[in-house]
């Protein structure tokens, strides 16, 4: 079986998840035979090759600021396609990160929708490439926002899980683990319930937190899942793993069908 075509199980859910079964039909539309375009410029294969060999910083060479190189590419490219491209980000990560760790990404995203909207692509390639892309904006906001380094020991991390608005413990413990349908282990889950307990902050102009999950709720999952695999599987394993992704389609896809 082709490695794309293998079933993913997502997070603790009952029954195997095909990426293929998570997408619209109109996401999945043959390509027009017919059109005679280069369907991938040499440098888009370059770019593309590049991310593969360096997911981590893929042709980035800025390690900090945003790289003003990365901002004049995007908006040479298909700037008319950011809208689209962020919003494949947010369907397949349930949030947006910074624009410093989305940027790099953008340009070979923009151009894989201008070419999939033309039928320069089918559905199945556009999808198996910009889940390559989402993967990279995952890790690197992983490695680069200090998600995996806690800073400080683990001593300071349970006191930190003990004293951070903890009125809040208990109830960012359940919803975390309700997300998950897991009770992650606390070493790789405190930094994700730290980031949970802030939602249950008053906040003037603003309804309480409901049941609904919220886009802090899907960086969290993500940090704690990065973080499993991180310390009990290996960082190849972490950078690597789109089982997330896989999750968050069937969790929207299971509440359209409620």
């Amino acid at each position: 079986m082709d490695k794309k075509d293998t079933p993913v199980n997502g997070l603790s859910l009952d029954e195997a998840v095909h990426w293929k079964d998570l997408f619209a039909p109109d996401e999945q539309k043959p390509v027009n035979k017919s059109n005679t375009v280069d369907l991938m410029p040499d440098r888009f294969v370059a770019w593309r090759n590049a991310s593969i060999e360096n997911p981590l910083n893929q042709w980035d060479i800025n390690t900090g600021p945003l790289s003003w190189n990365d901002v004049a590419l995007s908006a040479s490219v298909h700037p008319e396609c950011e809208t689209e491209a962020r919003s494949w980000i947010s369907r397949l990560m349930g949030y947006i990160p910074m624009t410093t760790i989305c940027q790099p990404n953008m340009p070979f995203m923009q151009a894989l929708i201008h070419q999939y909207q033309n039928d320069l692509i089918d559905g199945g390639t556009f999808i198996d490439e910009i889940i390559i892309q989402v993967t990279q904006i995952k890790n690197r906001d992983m490695i680069r926002n200090g998600w995996l380094d806690d800073n400080f020991e683990r001593e300071a991390l349970f006191n930190q899980y003990e004293t951070y608005l903890v009125q809040y413990k208990d109830a960012a413990r359940e919803r975390h683990c309700r997300m998950l349908q897991s009770e992650p282990d606390l070493i790789c889950s405190i930094p994700g319930e730290l980031l949970i307990r802030e939602l249950f902050v008053p906040k003037d102009h603003e309804p309480p937190v409901g049941e609904d999950f919220h886009a802090a709720d899907f960086k969290a999952a993500t940090i704690t899942r990065y973080r499993e695999r991180y310390w009990y599987e290996g960082p190849e394993s972490a950078n690597e793993s789109q089982e997330l992704f896989a999750f968050i389609l069937s969790l929207r896809k299971q509440s359209m069908d409620d």
